[in-house]
């Protein structure tokens, strides 16, 4: 989702998608992304919110 809730499609490069399956295979979540991920993509280090 983008702003005001608009759904966006985003071109990942191959190397990031490697990355981002290993990072969510690490925080215990599906290794590829759905649609209807109810969880960011990267989540905060600090502070509040998503």
């Amino acid at each position: 989702m983008g702003k005001v809730n608009k759904l966006r499609d985003t071109t990942l490069s191959e190397d990031f998608v490697l990355y981002l399956r290993r990072y969510r295979k690490y925080r215990g979540l599906p290794a590829l992304l759905r649609v209807d991920e109810p969880t960011p993509i990267v989540h905060k280090l600090r502070g509040q919110g998503e």
